[in-house]
Order: structure tokens, then sequence, then C-alpha cells
């Protein structure tokens, strides 16, 4: 449902690179099925832990677009969605993208076939087109805002800030930290709210033992503005 609504868009990617932690060869058949509809290029990387933050900045190196797009592998994209991050983007900047929940009885229906992708699950406001102007640079420091599953950056921007911090294993704050040390750095957050919203599906969440730990890790990058880098990176020296 994601290749399909990637293939739907009004412009098309460059390229779409798919950042793999561990499935098996169920999702390499996919992707094979997919390969003449969308340029598709694969990474991946065993199953040892939850390891999202490498599986994207793995899936980064693949990458020699000017421009990277982020989302996660349960959300769908409008038609425009593409389009609008190319519009919004500029050097100096990070998109932060918005999404909508979509709610259990819907998601098990598009997963299991029973309701097809179509127009009306894009209905809601969060997916109308507004030119906010300047109200769009309004919060340029509000990383609270900022999710890996919505996001548009410079790749220059991207690797100048070595990507993700691969410290983060397990659920949740590599997002966090990648914008914070991107604000280290002089990047400003521009809201991509009312152009490139995501449909996110519903699905039962992830472990989140290791939440608090990274909660820790996250709190000591806010408090030392000094840290404007990863310590473990798959992106050696770019």
């Amino acid at each position: 449902m994601v290749l399909a609504s990637v293939a739907n868009q009004s412009v098309m990617p460059d390229f779409v690179v798919i950042a793999d932690d561990g499935s098996d060869e169920r999702t390499n058949g996919l992707i094979g099925s997919w390969k003449n509809y969308l340029p598709l290029k694969h990474i991946w990387q065993p199953d040892t832990e939850f390891r999202a933050a490498r599986a994207r900045n793995l899936a980064s190196l693949k990458s020699d677009a000017e421009h990277l797009v982020f989302i996660d592998g349960d959300c769908l994209l409008p038609l425009s969605f593409i389009d609008n991050h190319r519009k919004l983007i500029r050097p100096g900047l990070a998109i932060a993208g918005s999404r909508y929940l979509l709610n259990r009885r819907r998601s098990l229906n598009l997963v299991n076939g029973s309701e097809k992708i179509s127009g009306t699950l894009f209905s809601h406001p969060k997916f109308m087109n507004i030119p906010l102007g300047i109200l769009r640079d309004a919060r340029p420091r509000a990383w609270g805002t900022f999710r890996s599953c919505n996001f548009g950056v410079m790749s220059t921007d991207f690797f100048a800030n070595r990507g993700f911090d691969e410290a983060y294993v397990g659920w949740g704050r590599e997002d966090s930290d990648l914008i914070v040390r991107m604000l280290n750095l002089g990047l400003v957050i521009r809201s991509g709210r009312f152009a490139t919203c995501v449909l996110h599906l519903d699905h039962p969440t992830h472990d989140r033992q290791t939440l608090q730990k990274n909660n820790n890790q996250l709190s000591r990058v806010i408090s030392d503005a000094s840290i404007s880098r990863p310590r473990a990176t798959s992106l050696g020296e770019l």
C-alpha cells in the first residue's frame, strides 16, 4: 500500500530507497514485484535488535539525490506529498511533516483488502493544501514537532550532521536527537502542516522497554549544546 501511494504521486521521486531492518524473503519478493513500476533501491541489515537509526543511515548512503524525504513503512502518501516537500525545502531547513492517525477499523480494512486506497482516505482537513506563508517559519526551533515518519532535508545538511545516532537502539527518540543536533548546527525547522501530511496506519506498538534509556541519552544531548555529532554512525566521515 505504501508503494502504491508513492507510485500515484503527482510528481514522482527520482527513486525510492527501502530501509529494511531485518525482514525476511517476503519483503524482498514484494520489492521485486514493484521494480517495473518504481525506481527502487533496497538495503537490508540482520535483525539483531530494533536498529531503525542504522537502517535509515544505510539507506541514505544509497541516495545521490540533493533532497531526502523520510517516511515510515506504515504511512500512505496523498497525491501531492512529494511535490509539496520539494516546494518547501531549502538548504538550512528541516521540513517537519505532519501525520493523521487512521483508526483501527479502517486500518484493518485496508490491510485485509476490504477497503481500497482512495481519495476518501485523505479527506481529513489535515490533508488540505493551505499556503501558510511566513507562518511555516514561525517556530524554527520547535523540535517536538519533528518525527522520523515524515521529514525532509537537503542531503548536504543530513550528511553534515552525520545522520542518525546509531547508539539509539530500541524504539524512540533517535528522531528527536537528530533534529536537536541539526538545530545545534544552525538548521531551522519549517512546518509542513497542510502540505505534507501522511496517513499513518494503526498497528500494535513496538516494545518500549528501552525508552527510558533513550530518553536519558536525549536529555544529555539537549543539555549540552556542544554535542552536534553522534558517537556511532555508518556514514563514516561523510
